[in-house]
């Protein structure tokens, strides 16, 4: 009842949120005025005090309504300002020599200070598209991402990360796909490296945290909505426009730190530019935490990272199995830097496709796993249900 009465504020009209501001103030108004005075000749003075009192507490709760309605208006209609602003990246990117259709267009009312935002990134992003020509299919999975952001159809799947020791899901990975037109899923790995190659995984990236907002928002308890691991890529942020407004969009809503873990690939993290450290940097100092993914298992130093806000590390429950040892000073090192840094720092053993490796990993006091034998990926609309 509560998610539905949500759903409803978001989509208020404006002259109806107006009446009902009005309407909030001038119940308040009236429980002062027959609280303080005898207006009503037919009741006692105590019974007009106590009349008054209990209008202003639905006055007080009219105007606690007018807050929530508020927010989920203005977040919503950032969400829609994105949704448009991906549909006109393309077009304006001419990744195709078809001219992309502009279904909506925004009224002069929302031009402010989010659009002028959202144009300079627009701006940013205007790079020709040079066709990789080390990939033969290329110019299908240009022409499919095209469709697919046009059209806002990217899949997320929601792959659980377990806890170990009691075997019950505490996280979730994201994890994007597309679909081709014989309506069968593209995993990413397909197309993610494409994307990059002609300069468009910065709205991949951007869809993909839509999405995401999107299913956290069925959840009216933040406290109560899943921990997702979002694995973005170090290219999005190497355009400046573009990392700075991502960033800001995540700075102004930081409650989103409480359900949102930014992940890196380690071999990326080590080729990474300026964006990906300024990135790092702000979301940092705004409570967001990071995890390393596919994480050199005879990496020596992970002190860098955990003083720039990792807290979990991706290690393939193969390598883990193969070099026990290398395990072991891991645990060793990993003890000293949750000691030294002063909070708690997680492996995740990841690749696990075997339900007999389980055991062998506990023995490594390692905290989550992550793999098909442990849980598939799971598309959103069946999570939702």
């Amino acid at each position: 009842m509560i998610i539905e009465f949500i759903k409803i504020i978001r989509h208020i009209s404006k002259p109806s949120y107006f009446v009902f501001v009005a309407s909030s103030y001038i119940v308040f108004a009236l429980g002062i005025i027959f609280a303080l005075s005898d207006l009503l000749p037919f009741i006692t003075k105590l019974e007009s005090l106590l009349l008054g009192i209990i209008v202003i507490l639905i006055g007080v709760i009219l105007q606690f309504l007018q807050i929530i309605i508020e927010r989920e208006r203005h977040n919503m209609e950032r969400l829609v300002l994105f949704r448009q602003k991906n549909k006109e990246l393309l077009h304006k990117l001419h990744i195709s020599e078809k001219t992309l259709p502009i279904q909506e267009t925004f009224d002069d009312n929302h031009e402010n200070r989010e659009i002028q935002q959202l144009t300079k990134l627009s701006k940013s992003l205007e790079t020709p598209v040079k066709e990789s020509q080390s990939y033969s299919n290329s110019a299908v999975i240009i022409s499919l991402l095209q469709k697919t952001i046009n059209n806002n159809k990217l899949q997320l799947f929601l792959q659980p990360i377990i806890d170990l020791q009691q075997m019950r899901p505490v996280f979730f990975e994201a994890f994007s796909k597309i679909e081709d037109n014989n309506h069968k899923m593209i995993e990413a790995k397909n197309f993610i490296t494409v994307a990059e190659q002609n300069n468009i995984i910065s709205n991949i990236d951007n869809m993909l945290l839509l999405k995401i907002i999107e299913y956290l928002r069925i959840f009216v308890d933040q406290q109560h909505a899943p921990i997702i691991f979002f694995n973005i890529s170090t290219k999005s942020l190497d355009v400046k426009e573009f990392m700075l407004e991502f960033s800001a969009y995540l700075v102004n809503h930081p409650y989103l730190a409480q359900n949102i873990i930014f992940e890196f690939q380690h071999d990326a993290i080590l080729k990474a530019g300026h964006g990906y450290r300024e990135f790092i940097k702000t979301l940092k100092d705004h409570g967001y935490m990071f995890s390393c993914d596919n994480t050199v298992i005879d990496t020596q130093d992970i002190t860098n990272l955990v003083d720039n806000g990792y807290c979990y590390f991706k290690l393939n429950s193969h390598d883990i199995i193969k070099s026990p040892d290398h395990m072991k000073q891991w645990q060793t090192m990993i003890d000293h830097m949750s000691v030294k840094a002063n909070k708690n720092i997680h492996i995740i053993a990841t690749h696990i496709d075997d339900k007999n490796h389980i055991d062998y990993l506990r023995k490594f006091d390692i905290s989550f796993g992550q793999g098909y034998t442990l849980g598939e990926l799971i598309h959103e609309d069946y999570l939702t249900n």
